[in-house]
C-alpha cells in the first residue's frame, strides 16, 4: 500500500511539550512533570524528548473532574 494511502487512514494527533501544556492549562511548567512522576499522566517520550497527547490530557482532565456536591 502506498505511503501517502496510509497517512490519509492514521488521524494525526498534534504532542505538546510539558511548556506548551502548562501554558494550555495555566499551570505551573513542573506540574506535568509531576503528574508524570506520580503515574497521573500519560506521556510519550522519545530519547530525552518528552510529549503529551492530547485526548491523554483530556481523559485526565475528565478524571480530575470534581462534581458538585449540594
Amino acid at each position: 500500500m502506498c505511503s501517502e494511502i496510509k497517512r490519509r487512514r492514521v488521524k494525526l494527533e498534534e504532542l505538546f511539550s510539558p511548556k506548551e501544556l502548562s501554558r494550555l492549562l495555566k499551570v505551573s511548567k513542573p506540574w506535568p512533570y509531576i503528574m508524570v512522576k506520580r503515574g497521573l499522566l500519560p506521556y510519550y517520550k522519545m530519547g530525552k524528548v518528552v510529549r503529551f497527547r492530547w485526548s491523554d490530557i483530556e481523559d485526565f482532565l475528565e478524571r480530575s473532574r470534581v462534581e458538585r456536591r449540594d
